[in-house]
């Protein structure tokens, strides 16, 4: 019965059915669950989900919980629709956080209202808008801020290129690296023009193109966006090239990002996370002081 639930959830959110190898994974993960003797859990959506969520949790000075990562949206799901048994029944308060992406933001399909989606693509999009726009932008030099723009301009469009090919039903690759798929090769601005020929490639709507442009921020898959500052703010040569300026890396980015307390985005995710875990709370004893009577 379980199973026929979660594949009936599936379906209606447009996700594929679950392979053996990963319905294996999910099980193990299960199992872990069901051992942790933590009464407040966090179901997060992959790892990197789980180290920014640490990082913010202890900034915002939020009450502690056990974080898994699902490792996919599909996992989370099964995970979400066996909520009951494995978490309820147990008297185990739970909150479930997880990333957007094409699915939810450029599709009307109904979503579990009480899992905590980011505002963004992804969590790194709520990193990026919520700090990285506005601070670290800022370091660029007048030659980086130009050149970024170009990259970005390029990124954007064959980005609306696989939000059209996801729109019509047919495989999209969002999920791309810029550095190991090689999207734009070092040096360069544009996109690979090998990559986007084996992508057979076409110009996607204007409107689209202008769309996406404008919410880059939020809209754009966010560690493509880390990636391509960090290709100017993690160059080597920078302080050769611009006297008095410094290197970050990407993961420093991230770190920096994720540890701002002043950033109001991930500040939501964390004040809806403890929020739900109060709920939770709440249904449970509720629950308990029913059945004592």
């Amino acid at each position: 019965m379980r199973q026929s639930r979660s594949k009936e959830l599936r379906n209606q959110l447009g996700l594929p059915v679950l392979s053996a190898h990963t319905r294996t994974r999910l099980n193990r993960l299960f199992d872990r669950i069901r051992r942790s003797a933590q009464k407040r859990m966090v179901i997060v959506e992959g790892k990197t989900d789980k180290r920014i969520y640490w990082w913010i949790r202890d900034r915002f000075g939020t009450g502690n919980a056990r974080v898994f990562d699902a490792r996919g949206i599909d996992e989370l799901l099964n995970i979400y629709n066996q909520k009951t048994t494995l978490f309820g029944d147990r008297g185990v308060a739970v909150a479930f956080m997880a990333d957007r992406d094409l699915e939810r933001l450029f599709c009307i399909n109904p979503q579990p209202e009480d899992i905590i989606w980011t505002e963004g693509y992804c969590i790194e999009n709520d990193l990026y808008e919520g700090y990285v726009k506005d601070h670290l932008e800022n370091l660029l030099e007048v030659p980086e801020v130009n050149k970024l723009q170009k990259m970005r301009d390029a990124v954007v469009e064959w980005f609306a290129f696989e939000v059209e090919e996801f729109r019509a039903g047919r495989e999209h690759q969002t999920g791309k690296d810029l550095d190991e798929d090689e999207l734009v090769l070092p040096g360069h601005t544009q996109m690979n023009p090998t990559f986007l020929r084996d992508r057979r490639f076409v110009a996607p709507d204007q409107n689209l193109v202008n769309e996406l442009k404008g919410a880059y921020n939020l809209r754009v898959a966010g560690k493509l966006l880390f990636q391509m500052l960090a290709r100017f703010l993690g160059d080597s040569d920078r302080v050769r090239k611009y006297p008095g300026s410094y290197t970050y890396k990407l993961g420093q980015m991230y770190e920096m990002a994720g540890k701002n307390t002043s950033n109001s985005k991930t500040e939501r995710l964390i004040k809806a996370i403890e929020a739900e875990l109060d709920k939770s709370e709440k249904a449970i004893a509720a629950k308990k002081s029913k059945s004592a009577t």
